[in-house]
C-alpha cells in the first residue's frame, strides 16, 4: 500500500505481533486439524480397496467385463492415490508437530498440494463412471456413496490446511490493517503490523520501501534465486524461482494498465495491459480451451507441431502429433516427464477453425506489414484494370505483366507471424529476450495465467543484452544479474491482453496450463530499432550461435518492398504531407538510409534491384533534410561490436559456441522469449 495523504482525523500507529507465537498457534491448529483428516484417510484408504474387491472382471459365463476391469483399474489408482496423500499429511503432520523450519514445511505442502491435485484429476475422470459401473452391484454401490460424501469433507479440510499455510508463508513483513477507534470521536485509524523474529522484519524496519503493501516476501538472497544459468528452466530451478520472482523481478514501475482497447489505435509507448478485449476489435474464439483445442488446430495438411521442453529448455528432436500434446495436459503436473512448450505453431493461412475465427487487433492494421499489403493489393488492382484496356501497347503489357509477377511473388511469400497459438504447462520458462527483428508483439491469454518480466529498450540495457547475446563463450552470469533493478512484472489473466512494444527485453513464466494467441510485427517508428535487432541476429546466424527459423525471415525483403511501394511515393510528394509528419517521415528515411543494404537474405530482388532501391533512395531524399556527408555510401552496415570475451580472440570462431538458444525457436515464436515472440 503506497502512502498517500490522508485527513487529518486519520491517524497512524504502529503495534507489533510477535511472529513465531503467531506461527506457533496456526501450526498447533492444523495439527490438530491433521489428526481427524488423517482417520478419515485411513478410512477412506481401505473404502477404495474394498471398492476394488467388489469389482468382478468376469461376468456369471466368465467373459470379461471391460466396464468392470476399467472401473477395478480406476478404484486402484485412486486408493493408490489416497496412500500419497496420505503419507504426505503424516509427513507435514509430523513436520508441524515438530515445529519444523519454514523450508521444510513449504516443501511437504507442496508435495501433499500436488498429490491432491492429482487426486482431484482422477476423480474428475472417473467419478461418474465408477457411479455407473457399481450400479447394479449392492455393495459397491453402497461403498460408493459413502465414500463421495466423505470425500468433498477430506478435500475441504486439506485444502484448509494448505491455505491456511500458504497465507502463513506469504504474510507481508508490514501489514496494513484498516481499523476504527474511538478517539473522542470515530476516526479511522492505519495500523501498521510488523512481525518480529525474521531476518526480513529486522532488515526492513528502517527500509521505507516496506511500507508499501507487499503480497508476498521471499527469504531467498538474489544470488540464490538468480542461481546457475546452466540450471535454467529445470524443476529445481523453477521451485526456487517461481518463490523469489514476485520480489526480486519487481523492481521498476513503467508499464500501465488499462480497462479496455477503447482507446487503442497505435501500438502504445509503454507495454499496456488490457483487461478486457472489449474495444479491441479482435475476435476471438469464446470457447477455446483445452477441451477442444485440438478441432481448433487439426487441419488435413498438418498434424504435427514443434515443442520445447521447457526443462531443459531444448526442442525435441521430433515434432509431435497435436493429439498426444494434448493428452499429456491431462497428466498430473507432478507426474509429467516433459514440460511442453509450444512456442512456433502459426495459424494463419493455414485454414483451420483457429484461423477463421481468430483476428488480430484492430492497432495490427497500422503495422508496417499491413500497409505494405494494403499498397501491393492496390497496385496489383490498377494494373489489371490497366491490362483491360485494349488500347496498350505490347510493350506496355509485357512490362505491366512483369510487375504484377512481382507483386503476386511478394504476397504469397508475405510473412505471416500474426497467428501463434502458445500451448505451455505450467512451470514453462522463455528464458530472456528480445524478439526476433525486435518486433511489436499483442499477446492475449484464453486460459490459464502469463508472467512477463519486461526491462526497457534504453540505450545501456541494449548494450548489456548485446554483449550478453553475442558472447562466444559458454554465459557463466544469467543476464537477469546484469539487469538486476531494470525488471518489471507484468501478470496477464485469462482475457486479458498485453500490448509490447517494439525492443523491450523479456521473459515470460507460466505458472499454470495455458492457451495464448501472441502476434508479431513491424511498425514505421522503429526502424532503426529493428534493423540493430535484425543486424544482430543476422550476426548470431553466421556465427552458429542462431538458426535460421529464429529469424524474422522476410524481413531485410519487406524493407526493400516498403522502400520501393511505400517511401519513395512519401518522399516523391512529401510537400503535400502535413507539417506535423513531416518530422516522422524525415525519421523514416534516416533510419532507412542509414541501415538499408545489399543482402543475401533479401530473396525478392536481385543484387542490382538492391542497389537501385538505395541509389534511389538517396536521389529522393530533400537536399535540405540531411548534410551530404551524412549520407552513406552502398555498402553493409557497420558492424557489431563483440562481446568483450570473443574480441579477445580476434576474428577467429569463439572458443565455445553455446546450442542455439530454444527460446528463439518462437521463431515463430511470437511470445517470444515471453515472453513467453511474445
Amino acid at each position: 500500500m503506497r502512502e498517500t495523504a490522508l485527513p487529518q482525523k486519520v491517524k497512524k500507529a504502529t503495534t507489533t505481533i510477535n511472529m513465531s507465537e503467531v506461527q506457533s498457534n496456526v501450526l498447533k491448529k492444523n495439527v490438530d486439524t491433521c489428526d481427524a483428516v488423517l482417520k478419515r484417510l485411513n478410512s477412506e484408504k481401505g473404502d477404495w480397496k474394498l471398492l476394488g474387491m467388489c469389482m468382478p472382471e468376469k461376468n456369471e459365463n466368465g467373459d470379461d467385463v471391460r466396464n468392470m476391469i476399467i472401473a477395478k483399474q480406476a478404484t486402484d489408482s485412486l486408493s493408490n492415490k489416497w496412500d500419497q496423500i496420505s503419507t504426505c499429511l503424516s509427513q507435514l503432520h509430523s513436520d508441524m508437530k515438530s515445529n519444523a523450519g519454514a523450508e521444510v514445511i513449504r516443501e511437504k505442502r507442496m508435495r501433499l498440494f500436488e498429490a491432491l491435485e492429482g487426486a482431484e484429476h482422477l476423480l474428475k475422470i472417473w467419478l461418474d463412471k465408477l457411479s455407473e459401473a457399481c450400479e447394479n452391484i449392492k455393495e459397491a454401490s453402497g461403498t460408493l456413496n459413502e465414500l463421495k460424501k466423505s470425500i468433498e469433507g477430506t478435500r475441504k479440510e486439506i485444502n484448509g490446511i494448505l491455505e491456511s499455510l500458504e497465507k502463513l508463508e506469504n504474510v507481508p513483513v508490514v501489514m496494513p490493517i484498516r481499523i476504527k477507534r474511538e478517539i473522542k470521536q470515530e476516526v479511522e485509524e492505519d495500523i501498521l503490523v510488523v512481525f518480529e523474529n525474521t531476518p526480513m522484519s529486522r532488515a526492513a524496519g528502517n527500509a521505507e520501501r516496506n511500507i508499501e503493501d507487499k503480497t508476498h516476501t521471499t527469504q531467498l538472497t538474489y544470488k540464490d534465486f538468480v542461481g546457475q544459468p546452466s540450471q535454467i528452466g529445470s524443476r529445481q530451478w523453477i521451485s526456487r524461482f517461481k518463490d523469489g520472482e514476485p520480489v526480486h523481478m519487481n523492481k521498476k514501475t513503467f508499464c500501465q494498465i488499462v480497462e479496455d482497447g477503447t482507446d487503442l489505435f497505435f501500438v502504445p509507448q509503454v507495454p499496456t495491459l488490457v483487461k478486457s478485449t472489449a474495444g479491441l476489435g479482435m475476435k476471438v474464439p469464446r470457447n477455446l480451451g483445452f477441451p477442444n483445442l485440438q478441432e481448433y488446430l487439426q487441419s488435413e495438411e498438418r498434424d504435427e507441431v514443434t515443442v520445447i521442453d521447457s526443462f531443459k529448455q531444448k526442442s525435441l528432436s521430433k515434432p509431435m502429433k497435436i493429439s498426444e500434446v494434448l493428452n499429456r495436459f491431462n497428466t498430473p503436473s507432478h507426474e509429467r516427464d516433459l514440460c511442453i512448450n509450444v512456442l512456433s505453431n502459426e495459424e494463419s493461412g493455414s485454414g483451420t477453425k483457429f484461423d477463421r475465427e481468430f483476428r488480430p487487433p484492430r492497432l495490427v492494421k497500422e503495422s508496417l506489414e499491413k500497409q505494405l499489403e494494403r499498397v501491393l493489393i492496390r497496385k496489383k488492382d490498377r494494373i489489371e484494370e490497366e491490362l483491360e484496356d485494349g488500347l496498350i501497347t505490347e510493350e506496355r503489357k509485357e512490362e505491366l505483366i512483369e510487375q504484377k509477377k512481382r507483386i503476386e511473388q511478394q504476397m504469397n511469400a508475405f510473412p505471416k507471424y500474426l497467428k501463434f497459438v502458445i500451448v505451455s504447462m505450467g512451470g514453462s520458462f522463455t528464458n530472456v529476450h528480445v524478439d526476433f527483428s525486435a518486433t511489436s508483439v499483442f499477446y492475449h491469454v484464453f486460459r490459464g495465467t502469463k508472467i512477463f518480466y519486461l526491462a526497457q529498450p534504453t540505450e545501456e540495457n541494449m548494450a548489456i543484452y548485446k554483449q550478453y547475446e553475442t558472447s562466444g563463450n559458454a554465459k557463466k552470469k544469467w543476464i537477469v544479474e546484469s539487469l538486476e533493478n531494470e525488471w518489471e512484472r507484468l501478470v496477464i489473466e485469462a482475457g486479458m491482453t498485453a500490448i509490447i512494444p517494439s525492443g523491450y527485453i523479456h521473459a515470460v513464466y507460466t505458472p499454470e496450463d495455458s492457451i495464448v494467441v501472441g502476434g508479431n510485427f513491424l511498425m514505421e517508428n522503429q526502424i532503426a530499432r529493428q534493423f540493430e535487432l535484425s543486424r544482430l541476429e543476422e550476426k548470431m546466424l553466421d556465427k552458429g550461435m542462431l538458426d535460421y527459423g529464429s529469424l524474422y525471415k522476410e524481413f531485410n525483403n519487406v524493407m526493400f518492398s516498403y522502400t520501393e511501394n511505400i517511401l519513395f511515393e512519401k518522399l516523391a510528394s512529401f510537400h503535400e504531407i502535413p507539417v506535423e509528419d513531416v518530422e516522422e517521415l524525415k525519421e523514416q528515411t534516416s533510419a532507412m538510409m542509414n541501415n538499408l543494404s545489399k543482402s543475401d537474405l533479401a530473396t525478392w530482388y536481385s543484387e542490382e534491384d538492391q542497389e537501385r532501391i538505395i541509389q534511389k533512395l538517396k536521389d529522393l531524399i530533400p537536399v535540405d533534410w540531411f548534410p551530404v556527408e551524412e549520407i552513406p555510401e552502398v555498402e553493409a552496415p557497420a558492424p557489431i561490436p563483440l562481446a568483450a570475451e570473443e574480441a579477445e580472440n580476434g576474428d577467429g570462431e569463439p572458443e565455445a559456441v553455446p546450442e542455439p538458444d530454444v527460446t528463439r525457436a518462437r521463431l515463430h515464436r511470437a511470445c517470444k522469449r515471453a515472453g513467453e515472440n511474445f
